[in-house]
């Protein structure tokens, strides 16, 4: 078998690993550290904080932005995001769409996305999750609510976020 035959075998061979990024408008979020490390996801952290609250209206467009900016630069298979505030999902959405990007989106609510002031924009989540490949929650309650109020199925990834190494280790 020559090189060039070898190479092309080994390479049908080799697993894809997905590009995959972890999306979240906020300065900090120890599950999404949590999940991103689990994952082999790049953990992207945005924020803007103004100390004049004029400015306040400014800020999601500015986040709009930076998302644009990072998904064109990195062009992820699978993006996961962070709920609250479901904008970041609507905003990588069309940044997506806007992009040509055919990405995966998966949505991480927790239960403030489903409380004031984030309740308001119900009609929003229900939407934008429907629009997503998965709506991860963070327990069976809240699982429920989504499939009663939202009509949407989710999957249940409780904190904390378990070791899955430990866990395929024991098993064996």
């Amino acid at each position: 078998m020559n090189s060039v035959s070898k190479e092309k075998k080994n390479s049908t061979f080799k697993q894809h690993h997905p590009k995959k990024i972890f999306l979240v408008w906020a300065p900090a979020s120890i599950r999404a550290e949590n999940i991103s490390r689990r994952l082999e996801a790049h953990l992207y952290l945005i924020s803007y904080k103004f100390k004049n609250k004029i400015y306040f209206p400014i800020k999601y467009p500015l986040l709009f932005a930076k998302t644009f900016i990072i998904l064109k630069r990195e062009k992820p298979e699978i993006i996961i995001c962070q709920n609250p505030p479901i904008l970041t999902a609507l905003s990588i959405m069309i940044c997506s769409y806007l992009l040509g990007m055919n990405s995966i989106v998966v949505i991480d609510s927790h239960t403030g996305a489903f409380c004031r002031p984030w309740s308001y924009l119900k009609t929003l989540n229900k939407i934008v999750m429907k629009r997503a490949a998965e709506t991860i929650v963070t327990n069976v309650e809240l699982q429920d609510d989504v499939l009663h109020n939202y009509g949407i199925r989710s999957i249940v990834l409780e904190d904390p976020i378990p070791d899955f190494e430990l866990i395929i280790n024991e098993e064996r």
